[in-house]
């Protein structure tokens, strides 16, 4: 199923139209319009508006009123309904467009769904991905990220009180995706990756994002403002790739992997604008890091496998201007590489000078005699790096 959002006259009150179709191979596409070419104010729907009396809301038979909650309320009961059947939730026309949550979302379920905000065509599959290089050969993957045309803005519900605060989006199934969306004023994460009790799932993306940041990727906006509480965390997750993204901005840190195995981060902008040319750090006032790969405070959990950047140049992320380390690997870690990324700006090669305010890359053990890293390969680049 696919939920493709466009865009239609302008009215007083700003709300959605998502009509759904049945596709090939048992497949569905849930299509969300917008009749304003302002703001959306985003709804509460009731849980069963997708199959109240036995009537499917979001069809193209019977139309209704259906916001982005809708869409994945319909998108989760539709899958319950038939674990065969693959769901994709698309927006056409909505580049403009803030969707603003009053409350969160439901929790994404469909094995295999899909949120595509991409506007241009193919670049969901096909990103620029042209290497641009300065002298020493670090890539600048701003070239790719600079490239993409996002879909709507959304901004997160505000913050509940109650300690851990919920994600914009998230994520408790298998082989979810998540492409081409503006992420911002989160009071949890952007995007929360989480395990289900004891059951961890396998698979997922996020790709082509701009997380923390405002949509134009250059305004140099305070984290208080448009920032999450963190970009991406994943707890629970295996094979879960991150990239393409610009992540900035974020109050705590820009991706965290509390738990999880085989995790790719590559090719992503992390702390800076979309240009790599001003700084626009994660982890703010805390001093976080852009990057935390680590197990909890007890050591328990977990983290293995993780790749931040890859053996081509073209895997590697531009990690710059944070507020604490670039990246910090600490806890229970193990077998996992750092190599081909660009951590901090020197200021030469074309390159503003944009410096980390912590160490380029630190592997720690936990204080107090916790759990110790082992098996981290890092490649050394110029960036500074501390082992403690």
């Amino acid at each position: 199923m696919r939920v493709l959002l466009t865009r239609y006259s302008a009215g007083a009150l700003f709300a959605l139209l998502a009509m759904v179709w049945v596709g090939p191979a048992l497949g569905q596409e849930i299509r969300v319009d917008r009749n304003s070419s302002g703001g959306i104010t985003e709804a509460t729907i009731a849980d069963d508006a997708c199959f109240g009396a036995g009537v499917v809301m979001c069809t193209d038979t019977a139309p209704g009123d259906c916001s982005l909650r809708d869409a994945i309320v319909c998108a989760n009961g539709f899958f319950e309904a038939d674990p065969n059947s693959s769901q994709e939730i698309i927006f056409e026309d909505l580049t403009d467009t803030e969707i603003q949550l009053d409350e969160p979302l439901p929790a994404n379920t469909p094995e295999g769904l899909v949120i595509d905000g991409f506007q241009c065509s193919g670049c969901s599959w096909q990103p620029d991905g042209t290497v641009l290089e300065d002298p020493d050969g670090v890539l600048a993957a701003f070239s790719a990220v600079s490239s993409l045309e996002l879909g709507p803005t959304v901004i997160g519900a505000p913050a509940l009180g109650l300690g851990d605060e919920p994600a914009i989006l998230e994520v408790r199934a298998h082989n979810v995706a998540i492409r081409g969306l503006n992420l911002i004023t989160g009071a949890g994460p952007a995007v929360y990756f989480a395990a289900e009790g004891d059951e961890n799932y396998g698979g997922g993306s996020v790709f082509g994002c701009f997380i923390g940041i405002d949509r134009s990727g250059e305004l140099n906006v305070s984290p208080d403002v448009t920032g999450n509480e963190t970009g991406v965390t994943i707890s629970g997750h295996s094979d879960v790739s991150i990239t393409y993204n610009l992540i900035s901005g974020n109050r705590q840190m820009g991706i965290w992997i509390q738990s999880g195995d085989s995790i790719i981060i590559a090719s992503n902008v992390i702390g800076s604008d979309r240009f790599a040319q001003r700084p626009f750090p994660n982890g703010g006032s805390l001093g976080g890091p852009g990057v935390l790969v680590g197990s909890d405070l007890s050591g328990a959990g977990g983290v293995s496998s993780i790749t931040v950047g890859g053996e081509d140049l073209s895997d590697g992320n531009l990690i710059l201007a944070n507020a604490g380390d670039g990246i910090r690997v600490t806890g229970a870690v193990n077998e996992s590489t750092i190599q081909s990324n660009l951590i901090g700006s020197p200021g030469s090669g074309g390159f503003v000078a944009l410096g980390n305010g912590g160490a380029g890359i630190r592997v720690e053990g936990w204080l107090n005699g916790g759990a110790i890293p082992e098996s981290i390969s890092v490649t050394l680049g110029p960036s500074g790096v501390t082992i403690i």
